[in-house]
């Protein structure tokens, strides 16, 4: 009799970055809507993208309260662990340091909505 299968399990979710200062947002990610498993615990990375010069600054949720834990922000990546267990979309904003003149910017919407998103499905 054959051994069932192991299915493995999909990597944990890894976001690249991207900064443009002639664009509107500045900061791009892709992908833009990141879906995770509720029932299970992930951590998510952010990185930059290609041969991308900036420095993370922070990461910001736009509900103040969430299920995120163990934020480390650094220089090249930003990590995350997502201990959520119920479906809802969590919205957030990245902040870098970049371009010639190494100024702050954002990847925040022009709208209240629509923007970076980890989605708890």
């Amino acid at each position: 009799m054959a051994r069932p299968k192991k299915i493995k399990p999909p990597p944990p979710p890894t976001i690249t970055v991207k900064l443009d200062i002639k664009a509107f947002p500045p900061v791009t990610v892709d992908p833009l809507v990141v879906e995770i498993d509720p029932k299970k615990y992930d951590t998510i990375t952010w990185i930059p993208g290609g041969k991308q010069r900036f420095t993370f600054c922070t990461l910001e949720f736009r509900d103040k309260v969430h299920p995120f834990l163990k934020l480390e922000v650094l220089p090249d990546q930003i990590t995350v662990d997502d201990d959520n267990k119920k479906p809802y979309d969590y919205e957030y904003i990245i902040w870098v340091h970049g371009g010639a003149d190494n100024k702050r910017y954002s990847s925040k919407p022009f709208t209240h909505t629509g923007g970076p998103t980890i989605k708890n499905k």
